[in-house]
């Protein structure tokens, strides 16, 4: 007998077509769309476009909209990593007064 364990598939899965890849390898997890790495990509991207395009518009008034659109977007992007990390700090600190006090 040998020491290796079969992985088996819940016979209710439902079988896609990346469920293996060659060799037997297993596919990547479904992609999550709402999270926050799409949505500052998506952002930064936005905003960074419409900074390199800022030479080929010619409507003052739709380039003003746009910059503020995207621009709030981005600070919608930067204010949720800061609130992340800030929490992720106050967390980690709380945690060292718990296992030090």
């Amino acid at each position: 007998m040998s020491a290796r364990k079969r992985r088996t598939r819940h016979p209710a899965a439902p079988i896609t077509a990346q469920a293996s890849g060659p060799q037997g390898k297993e596919a990547l997890a479904p992609w999550k769309w709402r999270t926050f790495p799409v949505f500052f990509a998506f952002a930064l991207g936005g905003f960074t476009g419409l900074y390199m395009g800022i030479f080929s518009t010619e409507s003052p008034g739709f380039f003003v909209f746009a910059s503020a659109f995207w621009a709030v977007i981005l600070g919608l992007a930067f204010s949720r990593m800061t609130t992340r990390w800030i929490a992720g700090k106050s967390q980690a600190r709380r945690k060292k007064q718990r296992a030090g006090g």
